[in-house]
């Protein structure tokens, strides 16, 4: 056995960690029994460090304080024959049991202080584990100083794919165009090659399995990522991003061509400058070749490295680019590292983006992580690669003599970038809502960037700044090192010790370990070093983050009749507001460390729920309620005194649910306490259901009616006994009492007619049983098509557009014809409508249907539901308007700002009102019409989506031609378009017990009947949206609870409603408290 003097295992910030005997203690001789990680911390000796993977398991991290070695047998020799005896003799307690088969060197290092670092691949049955990575540091004379990294454990995965390296490689191609919405042809992908892929190891769940791993590339398109896709069933698994938003150069330049390629150099992006050339015309060029040229001399100067690879490779850079995908506009808003090899990878900027040298150095350094650790970009491995390049980027700005340094920008990123400005605070990263420590509430732990990957940079920024410049934060006291000392710690750290899964935890072991490792390199000392821990503890690295159900609002759902969960609290924390979990205890010994977790009671009866199991002494409480401020307790327990855990430190609560009610479980520990905890539960189970159920699709179609809503009305009373929502697929479910009953169809989005099921059909349900009744609903919206042509040459005119206005003559909506003059356009509401044609070329004089030059004589197109009506056109030419003038402006969105793309603008002649050119608006919102210079006209802006009011300049409804403002060519005209639909939206609750009434209905009543309407979600809250401006009425209904149905605001009756006034682009408010009879 271990002694207590040898080894102790302790729970620290949720990582366990192997604390060695203190400094000046004898060391033992190592244990015949001790266990792998034990002996390793025996053999670390005084003053080390052995860290594990939280909840306990094998060893992440080895490291010795400055000047001492690992004990171990067979060092001595050379950097690689010691790293081995090293990990042949510790590999267990990485967890790898026989390294000498599974681990195999595939790269050494120079260390800053002498010696090597020898970096371990992890295989399995001989192929490479993705991120199973081990670097152990070498000091000079073959002494192992320190050792880090993460190995995968488990069953091995089957090694026999049985996908094709080809479909792999297809299916990777396919998942990234999609993801980019790019041309599959446009990409490509390198030769796929299997891996073992562990989500663990970069802090994903899933299971261990067999990949092929291909990187999907282009030069087109702003890609390239790594895709493992399943050896065995041909899903994606993960995919890994290298397109990072980063003394031989080379500059080219793309002029801000759209949809062009950024190889350096190609035809679309041609050598512009290269190195030891004569300075472009072109500023973007020369700031690209100054910024590259200040990185190179940066890591250069302070660390011998010659360029990103280490290995001399050519900077290029491709500034002014507008890659075919770029989310980003053209010119581009942004700036990146195309990662890829030595041949491939270089820096893609915007127009601007190259001005700024951080972002500059940013990039680049995503190049230098590249070459060395090639930390995963994904979660905090991600935000370690970003936050690396936010600090080298800094730390290139505020020395290379470029851009602006002022002490109130010198640690912002990207401060330079013109008409952009910064977009982080590494000083203060809360000011751009990123996180500075591991426990703050800005951490991010969702799917979104890549798992936070920018978002939780400011972790490693925070702790940088506070190595350089010093600051009092998070109750710790950091005296600066200075940019120098912090930048060859950090450059070490990188290098030599990171893997490219490593977490935070990781980073700032490493970062102690790397500032031990460097003592007498560069001014760098011990004193040095207490200052590094200092700033890793202020900023919390080694401590996980919260637990994902931390919070109340995050609690994690249990279902089912019986089941059980694990969890930990071990870095859980308190919320504000938040009440003491035990009645029979106070603040702090009520709990100081909470997790969360729901259910919705799926019958009524007794719920028990323990925490049988868990290691600590739990404290155990039910609530309900929607906010942790304002909840009803239901009960509590400290110590159970019944069931499988009665009368220990565990907690049991029994208590009665109410069917359809949504209870909170709250986990804590008495008084400080924290752990593992295991949940356990028995909840009642639903009664067999009984009632009506089937699928609502459309009449001659069979297409589904999502949102439908099916009443179930009693066949005597007509009440109704229940209903049901169809979903998206047009399934419905509506339980009700065994009885006769009809069914009563709506659609609230107004697209079917409502009415009964059969002629009615009567239903009639049985006991325990769901009746199966497939109801269709008859379309009442068609759809208007026809073809646009030259009058007597019946030439298509592809410049043609369809105008569907009301029978009153309102504009509806438009279409534009195709290459062979044909339109479509439906979602018309069955009846008249009339329709107007125009080129809008001006070449071609506007009509109405049937051929008249008004709309006076014009004749009516009739839709009807669920069919296209016919109505052609043939227009005869006309003499052009003279050109020589242009009418421009941009359209966007009344009190949004938003531009609007796809509007329609046509110019009339303010002389005569006659039709003279139309043109659509751009991507953003621009638009640009060629007219007559000195020419007064009338603009008139359509929105062919229907979502926007038409109007006249300036701000006249459709009939205001005579009212419109003049304009006279050339002048900039701009108009902003009212929204013409908007919302209501509300909650719904029990006016007794004010819990939210999930599943109600909420209809929204108009001059013609019912206009819109949803069914209220699981916390009551419903937004009914397509409403077109005007007053309603609000109905709420609850046919599965049986409360009685009302309208707003409180009143039993549609004429007593209060009425609700909704506005284009706004959301209306309308709240219910809904009684029991």
């Amino acid at each position: 056995m271990v002694t207590a003097t040898a080894a102790l295992l302790v729970a620290a910030s949720g990582l366990a960690v192997v604390t060695a005997m203190p400094s000046g203690a004898q060391q033992p001789p190592k244990p015949e029994a001790a266990s792998p990680e034990a002996a390793l911390a025996v053999a670390a000796g005084p003053g080390s460090q052995v860290r594990e993977r939280p909840g306990g398991g094998p060893v992440t991290f080895v490291g010795t304080p400055a000047g001492e070695a690992i004990d171990v047998a067979g060092a001595g020799g050379s950097p690689r024959a010691a790293a081995q005896a090293f990990v042949e003799e510790f590999g267990a307690a990485f967890g790898e049991s026989r390294p000498a088969r599974d681990l195999t060197v595939d790269r050494t290092r120079a260390m800053g202080a002498g010696g090597r670092s020898v970096h371990y691949q992890q295989l399995e049955s001989g192929v490479p584990v993705v991120a199973g990575e081990l670097n152990v540091q070498v000091a000079p004379g073959g002494k192992v100083r320190s050792a880090a990294g993460e190995l995968s454990v488990g069953d091995p995965v089957d090694a026999a794919p049985t996908v094709t390296a080809s479909a792999a490689q297809e299916t990777a191609v396919r998942s990234v165009a999609a993801e980019a919405d790019a041309d599959p042809g446009l990409l490509a992908a390198s030769d796929p090659a299997l891996w073992v892929y562990d989500p663990s190891l970069i802090g994903d769940p899933g299971a261990r399995r067999l990949v092929w791993r291909t990187e999907v590339h282009s030069d087109q398109v702003l890609v390239r990522a790594d895709v493992l896709v399943d050896a065995r069933t041909g899903e994606v698994a993960a995919t890994f991003q290298r397109v990072m938003e980063a003394k031989n150069r080379q500059v080219c330049d793309s002029n801000n061509v759209g949809n062009a390629g950024f190889t350096c150099p190609s035809a679309s992006a041609p050598l512009a400058r290269s190195e030891g050339g004569a300075a472009s015309p072109v500023a973007d060029v020369n700031a690209a070749y100054d910024g590259s040229g200040a990185t190179y001399d940066f890591f250069f100067t302070r660390f011998g490295r010659d360029s990103i690879d280490g290995a001399g490779m050519t900077i290029r850079s491709t500034v002014r680019s507008c890659p075919n995908n770029s989310v980003y506009g053209c010119p581009m808003q942004n700036a990146f590292w195309n990662g890829g090899n030595a041949l491939t990878g270089h820096m893609v900027y915007g127009q601007g983006f190259a001005v700024a040298d951080d972002v500059v150095g940013h990039e680049l350094t995503h190049g230098v992580t590249q070459f060395e650790s090639d930390l995963i970009y994904e979660n905090q491995s991600g935000a370690i690669n970003e936050s690396m390049s936010d600090i080298f980027g800094e730390f290139i700005d505020q020395t290379d003599g470029l851009g602006t340094d002022t002490p109130d920008v010198r640690w912002l990123m990207g401060e330079d970038v013109p008409g952009f400005g910064a977009i982080r605070d590494m000083e203060h990263p809360p000011n751009f809502n990123n996180p500075d420590r591991m426990g703050s509430p800005l951490f991010y732990t969702g799917a979104l960037d890549s798992g936070g990957v920018h978002i939780n940079s400011g972790v490693g920024n925070k702790a940088a700044f506070l190595l350089t410049d010093g600051q009092t934060f998070n109750g710790r006291t950091v005296t600066g090192i200075g940019l120098d000392k912090t930048a060859r710690i950090f450059y070490e750290v990188n290098t030599n010790i990171l893997t490219a899964g490593s977490d935070y935890a990781a980073l700032g072991a490493g970062l102690v370990q790397a500032c031990n490792n460097l003592v007498g390199v560069g001014g760098i000392g011990a004193a040095d070093c207490q200052e590094v821990s200092d700033a890793v503890l202020a900023t919390e690295m080694l401590g996980a983050p919260p637990p994902a159900n931390d919070d109340f609002a995050n609690a994690t759902t249990i279902t089912g009749t019986t089941g059980s969960t694990t969890g930990s609290t071990a870095t859980a924390t308190r919320q504000a507001g938040e009440p003491n979990h035990s009645t029979l205890s106070t603040f702090p010994s009520a709990g100081t460390a909470s997790i969360w977790y729901k259910f919705t009671a799926a019958a009524t009866g007794t719920a028990t729920v323990t925490t049988c199991g868990s290691g600590f002494d739990t404290i155990l409480a039910a609530y309900t309620g929607s906010s942790v401020g304002a909840l009803t307790r239901v009960t509590d327990n400290d110590d159970a005194d019944a069931g499988a855990c009665a009368n220990t430190l565990q907690s049991r609560v029994a208590f009665n649910v109410v069917q359809n009610t949504t209870y909170r479980i709250a986990v804590d520990g008495y008084g400080s306490s924290k752990g593992a905890v295991t949940l356990n539960w028995t909840l009642p189970a639903a009664a067999t259901p009984t009632g009506v159920s089937g699928t609502v699709t459309e009449t001659g179609t069979g297409t589904p009616v999502p949102g439908a809503m099916v009443a179930v009305l009693n066949s005597s009373t007509f009440a109704a006994a229940g209903g049901g929502v169809a979903d998206g697929s047009g399934n419905y479910s509506a339980q009700v009492p065994a009885g006769t009953y009809f069914l009563y169809l709506l659609d609230p989005s107004g697209t079917h007619a409502a009415g009964f099921f059969g002629a009615p059909t009567l239903v009639t349900v049985t006991n325990g049983t769901m009746i199966d009744r497939d109801p269709t609903m008859a379309p009442l919206l068609g759809a208007v098509g026809g073809t646009i042509t030259e009058d007597g040459t019946n030439a298509p005119l592809s410049t043609g557009w369809a105008v569907a206005l009301s029978a009153g003559g309102a504009p509806e909506t438009a279409a534009q014809a195709n290459g062979s003059g044909q339109f479509t356009r439906s979602g018309l509401p069955a009846g008249g409508h009339r329709m107007v044609f125009l080129d809008t070329t001006g070449a071609h004089r506007p009509e109405f249907f049937d051929n008249s030059p008004g709309a006076l004589g014009s004749a009516l197109v009739n839709v009807t539901g669920g069919a296209t009506a016919t109505a052609n056109a043939s227009l005869a030419t006309q003499a052009t308007t003279p050109g020589g003038a242009l009418l421009t402006g941009t359209v966007t969105e009344s009190g949004t700002g938003t531009p609007l793309s796809g509007v329609l603008v046509v110019a009339s002649r303010a002389s005569d009102f006659g039709f003279a050119v139309a043109g659509t608006t751009n991507g953003s919102g621009q638009y640009s019409l060629n007219v007559t210079p000195g020419q007064d006209y009338k603009l008139q802006f359509v929105d062919p989506s229907g979502l926007h009011d038409m109007e006249w300049h300036d701000n006249q409804p459709y009939f205001g031609i005579a009212d419109a403002a003049t304009v006279t060519a050339p002048t900039a005209t701009n108009a902003a378009l009212d929204r013409r639909n908007g919302s209501i939206a509300g909650t719904v609750t029990d006016d007794v017990s004010n819990q939210p009434v999930p599943n109600a209905w909420v209809l929204a009543i108009g001059p013609t009947g019912i206009a819109g309407g949803t069914a209220t979600a699981a916390d009551g809250t419903f937004t009914i949206t397509g409403l077109p401006a005007g007053t309603y009425r609000v109905t709420y209904a609850d046919p599965a609870g049986g409360r009685t149905q009302e309208y707003f605001d409180n009143s039993p009756t549609y004429d007593g409603a209060t009425p609700v006034i909704v506005t284009g682009g706004a959301t209306a408010s309308a709240n219910a408290a809904l009684h029991h009879p």
